[in-house]
Order: C-alpha cells, then sequence, then structure tokens
C-alpha cells in the first residue's frame, strides 16, 4: 500500500528491518526485490516505491540527499529513516543504495547484501535506459515534462525529486562521463566493503541464483514441479525489468502522466467556465433584482 495513504502513524516502524541490499539502479534490483518478495519478506522499498509515494516520499527523500550531500539538516536518525521505511523489511535501488553505510548505523541489527554488477554491464545498462530519463533528450521532450509539471502535482514531485537526485546523489553525466560513472560504481561498493565487517555482508549476483541467497537469509529454496520429469526442482530466479520492459513501463508512465495533465486541464478549464457562467447569473440576478434591464 502507497505510504501516503497511511492516516496515522507514518513515521512508526510497523516491521524489523532485515536486509540492506547495497544495489544501485540496473544491478538487478528489481529481480532481487522481486525475489525477496517471493520469499516473504515485505515489502522491500525501491525507486518504484519512490513512484507510488511521491506525495509524501520525494520531499522526504529530498531532504535525506540534502542533509547527507548538501550539507543541509543534521544527520538523519532512526526516527527519520522509519518515516521513510517504517513498512519495509528491505530496502534496494536508488535512492536507497546512496544511504547504506547510514542504513546499516540506523538499523544494527539488518544484514547487509551486496548485489553485484560488472562495472561495464551496468554502464551501458543505464546508458541505454536510466539514462534516457533523467533529463530530457530533446526539445519535444523538454515541452513534454513542463506541461505536466505545469498541470500536475505529482510530476512537479517527481522532478524535483530527480533534479535533487541528480545534483547530490549522481556527480557525473552518465552519457559523457564514462570514467567517471564506473569510478563512482566501484568507489560506492567499495566502501561498503570496507564499513561492513564480512559476517555481516553477503555478496551476490542475480546469476548465483535462489540456493546460496537462501542459505543466507536461512529460509527454505523455493521449488516448482518440472514439467518434463514431474520432480520438484528449484525455481528460477526471478530476471524481470530487463531493458525493453523498462523502456515498456517508462513509456506507459509517461503516457499516463500526460493523460493525468490534460484531465486536470480540462478540469481547470470547466471549473472557470462554471465560475463565469455562475458569476454572469448572479450578475444578471441582481440587475433583475434592481429592476434593470438587459
Amino acid at each position: 500500500m502507497p505510504r501516503g495513504l497511511k492516516a496515522e502513524g507514518v513515521g512508526d516502524r510497523e516491521v524489523p528491518m532485515r536486509f540492506i541490499v547495497h544495489g544501485l539502479h540496473r544491478t538487478g534490483s528489481m529481480s532481487m526485490r522481486t525475489a525477496l518478495h517471493q520469499l516473504g519478506f515485505h515489502n522491500c522499498y525501491h525507486m518504484v516505491s519512490v513512484i507510488e509515494s511521491l506525495d509524501v516520499d520525494a520531499e522526504l527523500w529530498i531532504k535525506a540527499l540534502e542533509a547527507k550531500f548538501g550539507d543541509k539538516g543534521e544527520k538523519w536518525t532512526r526516527e527519520d529513516w522509519d518515516k521513510l521505511l517504517g513498512q519495509s523489511q528491505a530496502c534496494i535501488d536508488l535512492p536507497a543504495a546512496l544511504f547504506t553505510l547510514e542504513l546499516a548505523e540506523a538499523y544494527p541489527e539488518a544484514k547487509v547484501i551486496v548485489l553485484n554488477r560488472d562495472p561495464e554491464a551496468w554502464y551501458e545498462s543505464v546508458l541505454g535506459s536510466v539514462y534516457k530519463t533523467m533529463k530530457p533528450l530533446s526539445v519535444l521532450d523538454m515541452l513534454r515534462s513542463l506541461y505536466c509539471a505545469a498541470l500536475d502535482p505529482q510530476h512537479r514531485a517527481w522532478v524535483r525529486f530527480g533534479m535533487a537526485l541528480g545534483k547530490y546523489g549522481l556527480p557525473y553525466d552518465h552519457g559523457t562521463e564514462k570514467d567517471k560513472a564506473i569510478a563512482w560504481f566501484k568507489q560506492s561498493y567499495q566502501e561498503v566493503r570496507d564499513a561492513i565487517p564480512v559476517d555481516r555482508r553477503f555478496e551476490f549476483s542475480v546469476k548465483d541464483g535462489f540456493e546460496p541467497l537462501c542459505k543466507f537469509l536461512d529460509v527454505p529454496v523455493p521449488t516448482v514441479k518440472d514439467e518434463k520429469t514431474g520432480k520438484m526442482v528449484t525455481a528460477p530466479f526471478p530476471h524481470v525489468n530487463d531493458r525493453a520492459t523498462f523502456t515498456s513501463r517508462i513509456s506507459g508512465m509517461q503516457s499516463k502522466k500526460m493523460r493525468e495533465a490534460t484531465s486536470n486541464l480540462f478540469t481547470m478549464i470547466s471549473k472557470t467556465v462554471t465560475l463565469g457562467l455562475l458569476g454572469y447569473g448572479g450578475y444578471m440576478m441582481w440587475k433583475t433584482r434592481l429592476g434593470g434591464r438587459v
């Protein structure tokens, strides 16, 4: 359930924080989230969680980014993080992965999973997917974004969040500064390995499958029935949100934003016309009561 729907207790921790996954964008983070949900660990906070609760979470993440990278505000406490993650047993992907060390300190009982991917493969994946959404790549894209921002408060929140994320969390241009991007990626993982002891940390890749992950999590390996042999075998690890799926999903989101913005525009026009008619009607009634002629 989107956190914005909660009427009370938004800042309360409702479930224990079990796992902090240092998995940056395009490292298999959505697949990992799906796997954790499949194993019973709900909810795993992900970028999609931000999108689902933009009216609440976007501003909180902006404050967290400003506090860490912009020296604006005090260091966040566990209570601060609970306002964002109080319904989550795990977290992964941006923006949470920018705060792995802070979250590990805030939740010392949580284990840390390092979700690995080859840096070159990561760079190419981001270049062909996320990078295209970070900033308008054409005049038409810019006009669409401005149109949605002018008419849809949800999109305005998304734009503010995206600008803060780019300014504070991603200190490079992914499309033109490949060396900087890969250096940032490697440094991010090295900082986690240097800070988190081995007995608390688990190195993993989505290519490794369920067995090593389930052993670390101390849960049964999920099984499925093999259609050929009829025997129960280890379930395949979920592989979701590939580049084509990501592109399709983003396109759908953009179309939805355009529809919502246009709907808001027609609502505004309708209200304006209605108010105009009511005002004119009131004026006519006033003239009539004074005995005036039209």
